[in-house]
């Protein structure tokens, strides 16, 4: 096919792959305007240009992150997704006019009848250029309508009051099935952009939740692999953008202006440092023996989030004895300790289990541990727990004062459920009278316990800093104040 239409799409896909939302929906709109007062008879084309004119639209709500809208006075609950939905209902309408061959062809032939032989009024390559550019935008929408799904369960569970933590998982497979809506190679070349930044969102938020739950399984390789494999596609991702932008504009103009980056690009770089962070904190034991004391707090303050800074600084503040976070181990069959773990030797002749058919990018961590807060089952093990950070850092507790608390906490730690007041929901407070130490309890994860101890009995006023705190800290470390910014106030 030749005439305009050849340069007006790249133009309006190259706007859209540069995040240059305005400028494509005002190419869009000049080409309609442009058509409907020439006087030809081709209800496609307008009908198209309207469609990407409001793509346009709705895609620069999308990556601004307004994906979650506030309810108000004549505002529907979220006109995002309604904006989503109504697009695609136009292009399955489209792309059933442009596959209708008789009505439209007659259509284009009395349009040329009239005007006299034009490209732009050839008809048959527009029609299926059309009809291919309909069917896979519409499986692009598709995966959009499925992402605002995604964002809309972690925003809902962040404001719930639900003190149950995410089954990242779940989450995973879904960012996999949502993969699979929109395959990795498309058709139609003009398309090719809009699909590597919604593959990018999706690699990027895949392995970032498989990472979350490998951190709550303390799998500290699988862990460090997913969170790499993030850090991967967010600088791959990023590359794509700055080499369009220095498309745009000349390479001083890029560093002067500074890069267009949406707010969903910069949002998922802070999912990931702050997933990162979350695994210097409970692994910090295994990444310390590795370096200098000197060097890992260097390292841990280039971070969002410092979680150990954070933490020596409340003890101090507050003068407690110890801060902890205490991991239920028996929780994990497959636990062998902090830290990588080689695989365990096969003697010669022992085949090795074949491998799982699906990739490896496919491959799903198990479920989220289940609670230790639940009743023993019959002929369950014996239940064993252990520290995975303590504060103070430097200079350490002396031996005697450590095995102390140590002993009073695994004391409360160990007993039935019933015996305790609830640790789910809020903080509990025990006091350990064979030690004289009270512990403050507030539950992290399904087998992680951040405990701050005092070796002396506490009174209720006095626990209201150390309460604030500890439900800060679950907050941040769940992800619920991240997931929460996704709804504009």
């Amino acid at each position: 096919m030749e005439g305009k239409e050849l340069t007006v799409l790249p133009a309006i896909f190259q706007q859209l792959a540069a995040f240059n939302y305005n400028k494509a929906k005002d190419i869009a709109e000049k080409e309609r305007s442009a058509v409907c007062s020439s006087g030809l008879a081709i209800p496609l084309w307008p009908s198209f240009l309207a469609c990407l004119a409001q793509l346009a639209t709705v895609e620069k709500l999308y990556m601004n992150l307004n994906i979650l809208n506030i309810k108000g006075f004549l505002r529907k609950e979220n006109s995002l997704r309604a904006s989503y939905e109504g697009l695609l209902t136009d292009l399955s309408e489209l792309e059933i006019g442009a596959t209708n061959v008789p009505t439209t062809q007659s259509i284009f032939n009395e349009a040329s009848q009239e005007a006299g032989p034009s490209p732009r009024s050839s008809g048959g390559g527009l029609r299926e250029l059309v009809s291919s550019l309909s069917a896979e935008l519409r499986s692009f929408i598709t995966a959009r309508l499925c992402l605002i799904k995604f964002y809309e369960k972690c925003y809902n569970h962040s404001c719930s009051g639900d003190s149950s933590c995410l089954d990242y998982g779940d989450l995973a497979a879904s960012i996999v099935d949502i993969a699979n809506t929109c395959p990795d190679g498309c058709s139609q070349p003009l398309l090719s952009a809009l699909h590597d930044h919604l593959k990018h969102e999706c690699d990027v938020l895949q392995s970032v939740l498989q990472g979350l739950c490998s951190i709550q399984h303390h799998s500290f390789l699988s862990a460090l692999l997913h969170l790499d494999a993030a850090h991967e596609s967010l600088t791959s991702w990023q590359k794509l953008i700055l080499c369009r932008e220095s498309k745009k504009y000349s390479l001083g103009s890029v560093l002067l202006k500074g890069s267009s980056v949406p707010a969903l690009f910069q949002w998922l770089w802070q999912v990931r440092a702050t997933a990162t962070a979350k695994f210097s904190l409970y692994f910090f034991n295994s990444l310390a023996s590795q370096t200098t004391l000197n060097d890992m707090k260097t390292l841990l303050a280039k971070q969002p989030t410092d979680y150990v800074a954070k933490l020596v600084s409340f003890h101090r503040r507050v003068d407690a004895t110890g801060v902890c976070l205490v991991l239920e181990s028996s929780g994990l069959p497959d636990y062998q300790g902090p830290g990588y773990h080689l695989q365990r030797y096969r003697p010669p002749g022992v085949r090795r289990p074949s491998p799982p058919s699906s990739p490896p990018s496919a491959r799903l961590p198990p479920p989220p541990p289940t609670s230790y807060h639940t009743a023993p089952q019959a002929g369950q093990t014996i239940r064993s727990f252990e520290r995975i950070f303590i504060c103070p850092v430097s200079p350490p507790l002396s031996c005697d004062v450590e095995a102390e608390l140590w002993a009073s906490l695994l004391c409360i730690l160990g007993k039935h459920p019933e015996q305790l007041p609830p640790l789910k929901d809020d903080v509990c407070q025990v006091y350990h009278h064979q030690s004289g130490y009270t512990h403050y309890l507030r539950a992290i994860e399904p087998l992680v316990t951040a405990a701050v101890s005092y070796d002396c009995h506490r009174v209720e006023k006095d626990s209201v800093p150390v309460r604030a705190f500890l439900n800060d800290l679950y907050l941040q470390l769940n992800l619920t104040t991240l997931f929460a910014s996704l709804k504009p106030r």
